[in-house]
């Protein structure tokens, strides 16, 4: 069964978010999504995956399969659907589906017709079934074949999918097919490892050491009872895979376009790479795909940098990995074989901008590959300089190294060279472009280093880069725009989208989680006469643990005149000392309105300034003898370049010697 379920496993990486490979459903077509799957012998078959299955399935091969269902959208659409995601559109080859005269499967995969058809849990009895959005759809092969008693065994919750993380306890039910009987004793697996057993009500408790995708199951036997096994597709993360996952949604929002054609190919895989939801633009694109093989002979013909209409390697590379996501058979696409005109298509005539050789090279078989590694290193890369393209810099150095990552053993003396330049651009803040058009450090140019080392699968050195990029070029408010040449734009935000997809594949193969806080400061805020104040923080951005606490700064104190002392012709004002203030200032006046008319006679009305914090005293001289003096006193403070003060003290009067 290990075997079985590590293919599955492949499949199920192959086939994400699979749509059918039968072209852009006719226009009076019913579609819905199902999640599919078969099993025989304990073992799955066809792995657990969402189809988007269309209602003119079946008359489109009607003749092969030997049945229809007079257009509606049935089961027996979903069984077309499977079998063409699973083994091709041949149903004439090593494995047909054929049906029977009386809407019985006779040979489905390879296997023959001992199967039963459960949709949601339970058991089907025809073919014909209408199906609808957001079903299940079981084909299960019967391991007795005798009696025919195996047990269908379900996750109650009817949880196909779940997403946890690390460290989070993942919890279900098991339970038989009619959804009432716990399936106590159950041994559970995930990717074939037993793990766990059901309790005495079907409970099950996984917690998960590894991030990445993984399959929930069973074992195919229940004591001595054969069952059907349940799967549940369960993504596991940790705090930087969460993270990492946020910035790609919210940086393919801002950047997705209403459309996407062939003639926008390479921003359309970069937002496929990000994760996001891509369905919506499916049927113009594939539509767009196949217009331009009809209108060349089979082959994808677009305007190169000069205007001209020619191959391109790189663009028949980003559309074979497209289709391929979307679930086409790019061999056999709407008759053209795609994969065999791009490894006939000319590397010279063919040859793509340096900066999207990479997908060529992904697609290409390996010695056709080196080849087209060969030809970017003869017409645009030096050693000690780096990759040529409107001069040398970081970032044509980084998708160099992106480039020929995939054969990086067969071109060790540039991957050496190639690696040592893109350190050479590191500074404090992070890496800069080029000493050109920017010495400054930037959002892109740090990414793309970031993404350099983790094609290498040097997820340490990447994540040492992808620290700045938070750090210093993602603002602190999360909207994920970043930052070149001090401005948030657009163009940075696409080189970190693109970036990330590299880093994201390094931290799941190394089940990699941050190592430290990427500390992001939370400025304080000075103590003001009027309010508290806040000492600098800080907070890491990835997890959101407080790192450095912030406490509170207790207001400013006002001062308060503790004596006045009268003098001959003077007096002395003594004063509490307030705590972190720049001074004084003591106000003098022979009214106590302290003004310097009072009903039109001249009033005494005199200010000091004591910019001695540490002393509480001052002698005032020089008054007229037998004069009453009113007194009172501030404290003031400099803040942000502001003079600010506090209120005045309560007034003392003297009436002097």
């Amino acid at each position: 069964m290990k075997k079985v379920l590590s293919v599955l496993l492949s499949l199920v990486m192959a086939v994400t978010s699979l749509t059918m490979a039968t072209g852009v459903f006719a226009a009076d077509a019913k579609t819905a999504k199902v999640l599919v799957s078969a099993q025989m012998g304990g073992e799955f078959v066809s792995a657990p995956e969402l189809l988007t299955v269309s209602s003119d399935l079946s008359d489109k091969y009607s003749s092969e399969v030997g049945f229809n269902d007079d257009g509606a959208l049935t089961l027996l659409d979903v069984a077309i659907a499977a079998h063409i995601a699973f083994m091709g559109s041949d149903f004439m080859g090593f494995a047909p589906l054929t049906v029977g005269e009386n809407g019985w499967i006779t040979d489905f995969f390879g296997c023959g017709s001992g199967l039963g058809y459960y949709q949601n849990g339970v058991s089907a009895y025809s073919l014909t079934q209408a199906v609808s959005d957001g079903d299940t759809v079981d084909f299960d092969f019967y391991q007795d074949t005798d009696g025919y008693s195996d047990m269908y065994v379900a996750e109650t919750t009817g949880k196909k999918a779940a997403i946890v993380n690390t460290a989070t306890e993942f919890v279900f039910t098991a339970s038989s097919w009619s959804g009432t009987v716990p399936a106590e004793g159950i041994n559970v697996t995930i990717d074939g490892e037993k793990v766990a057993t059901a309790d005495k009500n079907g409970k099950v408790s996984l917690t998960f050491k590894t991030i990445g995708e993984h399959i929930v199951s069973s074992e195919n036997m229940m004591g001595t009872t054969p069952v059907f096994m349940p799967y549940i597709k369960v993504k596991v993360s940790n705090n930087l895979s969460s993270y990492i996952d946020r910035q790609q949604a919210i940086a393919s929002n801002k950047l997705a376009a209403k459309s996407y054609t062939v003639n926008e190919t390479f921003d359309f895989i970069k937002l496929i790479r990000s994760g996001a939801d891509v369905s919506k633009y499916k049927d113009a694109y594939v539509q767009s795909v196949k217009e331009n093989l009809d209108a060349n002979g089979g082959k994808l013909i677009v305007k190169n940098s000069n205007g001209e209409l020619k191959e391109n390697t790189a663009l028949y590379g980003a559309v074979i990995s497209i289709l391929s996501d979307y679930g086409y058979a790019t061999t056999d696409f709407y008759g053209y074989d795609i994969y065999e005109a791009f490894e006939n298509a000319d590397i010279e005539e063919a040859r793509p901008h340096q900066y999207h050789y990479k997908y060529a090279i992904e697609m290409a078989s390996p010695d056709r590959a080196k080849a087209m590694i060969d030809d970017l290193i003869k017409n645009y890369y030096t050693l000690g300089k780096g990759m040529d393209n409107y001069g040398y810099s970081c970032d044509n150095n980084c998708h160099f190294l992106i480039t020929i990552a995939p054969y990086a053993e067969d071109y060790k003396e540039y991957v050496d060279d190639a690696t040592k330049l893109i350190k050479s651009y590191l500074k404090t803040d992070g890496a800069y472009c080029d000493p050109v058009w920017s010495k400054n450090p930037n959002g892109d140019s740090t990414a793309l280093s970031m993404a350099a080392f983790a094609s290498l699968n040097d997820v340490k050195t990447a994540f040492s880069y992808y620290k700045l990029l938070v750090k210093n070029f993602e603002p602190s408010t999360g909207s994920f725009s970043f930052e070149a040449n001090g401005d948030y734009n657009a163009y940075a935000t696409g080189d970190v989208m693109f970036s990330l997809y590299y880093f994201r594949n390094a931290v799941y193969d190394n089940n990699f989680e941050h190592p430290e806080h990427v500390n992001i400061v939370t400025k304080g805020t000075p103590a003001t006469f009027t309010a508290a104040g806040k000492t600098t923080g800080s907070f890491c951005k990835i997890c959101g643990i407080t790192t450095v606490r912030q406490t509170v700064i207790p207001k400013l104190g006002a001062a308060k005149i503790a004596k006045v002392k009268k003098g001959k012709r003077s007096f002395v004002v003594k004063w509490k000392k307030v705590a972190n203030v720049d001074g004084y200032e003591i106000q003098y006046s022979t009214t106590k309105k302290f003004k310097k008319k009072v009903k039109g006679k001249k009033k005494v009305l005199k200010k000091i300034t004591v910019k001695n914090v540490n002393t509480t005293k001052k002698k005032v001289k020089k008054l007229k003898s037998k004069k009453t003096y009113y007194v009172r006193i501030r404290a003031y403070k400099t803040i942000n370049g502001v003079k600010q003060y506090s209120k005045w003290s309560k007034t003392k009067k003297v009436k002097v010697k």
